[in-house]
C-alpha cells in the first residue's frame, strides 16, 4: 500500500492508466484553463472497488447509472473511476462503465502518519480530496445519478462546494458530492486537519464533522448549497424516491441515492425491465439513462 502521507500526490499513486483530459474537455476549459471562466473545471471523479470483496456490494446497475447520468449530462467532462480492486469481467455493468470512463488503477495512501487508515471507506475519504486538490472537479459517490448539468455552480467564482444534509444542514454537510478548485483553499485546510481529526474509532469525524468545523472557521472558502441541491430526498424519506409518485426532483442537480441504507429494500431488486417499466420517482428519473440494448 501507499506508504506515503495525506500530502502525496494523485499522480503518484496511479498504478494503471493516465490522469489525461480528454480533447473535449480541454477545449470546454479553454485557453486559461478555466471553464466558462469557473474555477472549478469539467472533470469527474468516482471511487470504486477499494476492497477485494468491494465491500459486499459488487459493480451493480446503480453505479453504472450514476456513471452514465454523468456522462450524459456533462458530455465535455473527462470522468475518472479510480479502483484498486477489479470487478470481475464477466461483469457486465463494470464492463459498460469503464467504456464511459477512464479507469485509473491507484494504491491509495493507508496511513495518516499518526494512524494506519485501515477501514476502505475512509481511503476513499482520502482520495478524493486528493484528487480534488490535484486535479480539481467534481467528486460523486457512486451511489449519486446527476440529474442537470452543474455549470451554474461551476460558472460561479466558487472554490469549493459542498450540500447540505437535511433543511437548512440540520446534519450537517454529506461528502458525497464535492466541488473544487485545483489546490483550493479549503481542500488544503480539510487535508492538512486529516491527520489530526483522524480517528478509526469515530466514523464520520474526518469526512462529515471536520468540514463542518472548517466551514465555520473559514466561511470564505466554503460554499454551502441547500439540501435540495443534492441530497433530497433525505434517507428518512426514501419510500419516496424508490416507490413515490408525482415528484420530478425539480431542484435537484444530482440525487443521491443513500445506497447503504437503501440496498436491501430497493436499490438490490433493480433492474433494467423494472426501471424502464414501473412508473415511480426513481425510475422515472433515471429511466433516460438506460442503455438501449440492456
Amino acid at each position: 500500500g501507499g506508504k506515503c502521507g495525506v500530502h502525496t500526490s494523485i499522480h503518484d499513486l496511479v498504478v494503471e492508466g493516465s490522469l489525461t483530459l480528454r480533447a473535449e474537455t480541454v477545449k470546454a476549459m479553454g485557453k486559461g484553463g478555466k471553464y466558462e471562466g469557473a474555477s472549478i473545471p469539467p472533470i469527474v471523479h468516482f471511487i470504486f472497488g477499494m476492497a477485494p470483496d468491494f465491500g459486499s456490494k459488487p459493480f451493480a446497475l446503480v453505479h453504472y447509472l450514476a456513471v452514465k447520468s454523468a456522462r450524459d449530462v456533462m458530455p465535455q467532462a473527462t470522468i475518472f473511476l479510480y479502483y484498486k480492486y477489479e470487478a470481475d469481467s464477466s461483469n457486465r455493468w463494470w464492463a459498460r462503465a469503464k467504456k464511459l470512463c477512464t479507469p485509473i488503477k491507484v494504491d491509495p495512501v493507508d496511513t495518516t502518519g499518526a494512524w494506519p487508515i485501515e477501514h476502505v471507506a475512509h481511503r476513499a475519504d482520502l482520495l478524493r480530496l486528493q484528487a480534488l486538490r490535484d486535479l480539481g472537479g467534481i467528486y460523486m459517490d457512486l451511489d449519486v445519478v446527476t440529474l442537470r448539468p452543474f455549470d451554474q455552480l461551476m460558472a460561479s467564482s466558487y472554490a469549493f462546494i459542498m450540500g447540505q444534509e437535511g433543511e437548512n444542514g440540520v446534519y450537517g454537510l454529506c461528502n458525497a458530492v464535492l466541488m473544487s478548485a485545483p489546490n483550493s483553499t479549503f481542500v488544503d485546510l480539510w487535508i492538512g486537519h486529516f491527520s489530526e481529526a483522524y480517528d478509526p474509532h469515530i466514523w464520520s469525524l474526518h469526512s462529515v464533522k471536520l468540514p463542518s468545523i472548517l466551514g465555520h472557521l473559514y466561511p470564505k472558502h466554503l460554499t454551502q448549497v441547500r439540501d435540495t441541491t443534492f441530497f433530497y430526498p433525505l434517507w428518512d424519506a426514501l419510500d419516496h424516491m424508490y416507490a413515490g409518485h408525482g415528484d420530478t426532483f425539480p431542484e435537484n442537480i444530482a440525487m443521491h441515492l443513500w445506497e447503504s441504507l437503501a440496498h436491501d429494500k430497493y436499490i438490490s431488486r433493480l433492474t433494467p425491465d423494472y426501471i424502464r417499466n414501473v412508473d415511480n420517482n426513481f425510475n422515472n428519473a433515471v429511466r433516460r439513462f438506460l442503455p438501449g440494448d440492456a
